[in-house]
């Protein structure tokens, strides 16, 4: 009768072609029916600055925004540009158009028409999802701007209101942190500037940071931070800000910086983060979702579809889940989301979150019990359980399936030891790997120089 998690549901990233990226209104109202059928009453959505949804204007001139990838357009991994029809082993008659891409880009007849488009039918989706009793959290990254140049204030709150007008249906703004702004974090400005000024003022708040680059960039998206509640609590005070990064204990950190955020942002703003890279990399969620107090709202996050390997075939992971979600619970977490890109391929994750919500006692055997009887009948509960969770336990491997790298010869910042948090021994042979990495590429420069240039410039 009453849930584990208040808030319960989903973030969906829309970069992949195999996401919402190719969806139309249809798509998201059946997607926001499932939600509503599965008792999940929330979706989290982000934009990059290139994507249609994080589209904003300044004095007639569109500074963001961008077409709906398609085939055409090589998104990420794509190693070639091809039709439908081109595809291999007459796989492209699963597609219904040469040009595989969202309803939206196949009907327009420019850039800024797509974005009109795309602009309308989101607004139209989550209106519907307020009327299946789904709620949505949408937004775009901070700038990566100093916040102390000039007009850099007045353009960001431009372009919050603007994209608060456009979606009078969401229940929530989140603003992005960019990624890897955890972890890496970002060259402290000059003495004498405006922004070295505002890292003094505030630096105490993030000294146990031990790192003055990952300092400011706390500051840094701090301050954003305060504008947009700031913003959202005199233009939409019927909306909540959420505050929203890549993290993880062993990848991009994130939550880090919330220990400090909770000194000094309105107690009424939410705090979430992507829970690692992949839902194996550790059986807990972000530690500081433990050390915040009780009366901060914070979101637990599991990435349950890794992109370090495909988006193509399953990737089981609902034996971690089974120590994430208590681990949620154990933190004081009052929302669970999953990070995914496809409705299908994951809907074992999403089963089971959605019910360890309303079941916290809920294991990966008892789960997959239960899944068999559904799928083969009770007579079979038991056997069937057992082998399915005894496939899963095999990885995403078990389907023969070798799988496509989602970014090919990409390092991922999981594989990065990032000091001072992340170097230890077990950190050699990552450091090797990149030595190895970086003597090739700097091969192949050497090659391309001495091909293409003359001798004084190769000894250079």
């Amino acid at each position: 009768h009453e849930p584990a998690f208040a808030v319960r549901g989903h973030m969906l990233h829309y970069n992949f072609l195999c996401g919402p990226t190719c969806w139309g209104l249809a798509d998201y109202r059946f997607y926001f029916d499932q939600m509503a059928r599965t008792r999940n009453n929330l979706l989290l959505m982000h934009w990059y600055d290139n994507e249609p949804g994080a589209a904003y204007q300044m004095k007639g001139a569109y500074l963001a925004g961008g077409q709906t990838p398609s085939t055409l357009s090589r998104p990420w991994g794509a190693l070639s540009a091809l039709r439908t029809s081109q595809f291999s082993f007459r796989t492209g008659e699963a597609f219904p158009a040469e040009i595989f891409s969202s309803p939206q880009r196949e009907t327009c007849t420019n850039a800024l028409d797509e974005i009109w488009q795309s602009e309308r039918m989101f607004s139209d989706a989550t209106a519907y999802a307020k009327a299946v009793g789904v709620r949505v959290a949408a937004g775009f990254e901070a700038f990566r701007n100093d916040p102390m140049e000039d007009g850099i204030r007045e353009r960001f709150t431009a372009r919050v209101r603007q994209f608060l007008d456009r979606n009078p249906h969401l229940s929530y703004f989140a603003l992005w942190q960019h990624e890897s702004g955890g972890c890496t974090g970002s060259i402290p400005p000059a003495e004498g500037t405006p922004g070295h000024a505002l890292l003094k003022e505030h630096e105490s708040r993030f000294a146990y940071l031990g790192n003055v680059r990952r300092v400011w960039e706390a500051i840094r998206f701090g301050r954003y931070a305060q504008w947009a509640a700031d913003i959202v609590r005199k233009h939409a005070p019927h909306l909540r800000l959420v505050v929203v990064g890549w993290g993880g204990d062993r990848w991009m950190r994130f939550a880090d910086y919330c220990l400090g955020y909770d000194t000094f942002l309105p107690k009424d703003v939410i705090f979430t983060c992507h829970d690692n890279i992949e839902t194996s990399f550790g059986p807990n969620v972000s530690t500081p979702w433990g050390q915040l107090p009780a009366d901060r709202e914070r979101w637990a996050m599991p990435w349950i579809e890794g992109d370090l390997d495909d988006c193509w075939t399953r990737q089981p992971h609902v034996t971690n889940l089974a120590q994430l979600c208590p681990d949620a619970k154990g933190k004081g977490a009052q929302g669970l989301l999953t990070l995914h890109w496809r409705p299908a391929g994951c809907e074992e994750e999403v089963a089971y979150t959605s019910k360890f919500s309303w079941n916290p006692r809920l294991t990966a055997e008892e789960f997959y019990r239960t899944y068999a009887g559904e799928c083969f009948g009770q007579a079979s509960a038991t056997a069937m359980g057992k082998r399915l969770h005894e496939l899963a336990l095999q990885g995403n491997r078990w389907t023969g399936v070798r799988g496509t790298p989602e970014c090919s010869r990409m390092v991922w910042a999981w594989r990065m030891p990032h000091p001072p948090f992340d170097l230890d021994a077990s950190t050699a042979p990552q450091l090797s790997m990149l030595a190895d990495t970086a003597a090739d590429v700097l091969s192949e420069a050497v090659d391309i120089c001495r091909e293409t240039t003359d001798g004084a410039f190769h000894e250079r």
